[in-house]
């Protein structure tokens, strides 16, 4: 994953759903590039207050092999999830 604009905040499991994440922010103008290993959770957020653009890069999957704890949610202004 490339962050080309913007702001994201990635959060990174490396033992598991059940444990504490890793939080970090990656910002455009620096172009940072994040390598995220196969079977390992992650959640991506632009709740920074701004729009960010991002490249990923994949090997080839199907959506049957794709677990999603969550579903994608849209963020308010105030970086809360809206739900529904």
């Amino acid at each position: 994953m490339l962050v080309i604009d913007g702001a994201v905040m990635a959060e990174l499991w490396e033992n598991g759903p059940n444990n504490a994440p890793k939080m970090m922010i990656l910002r455009g103008e620096d172009r940072p590039a994040l390598r995220i290993l196969p079977g390992k959770y992650h959640r991506l957020a632009t709740s920074l207050g701004e729009d960010a653009v991002i490249v990923e890069f994949s090997t080839h999957h199907s959506d049957d092999d794709v677990v999603r704890k969550e579903d994608s949610k849209e963020l308010t202004q105030s970086g809360g999830l809206r739900r529904g």
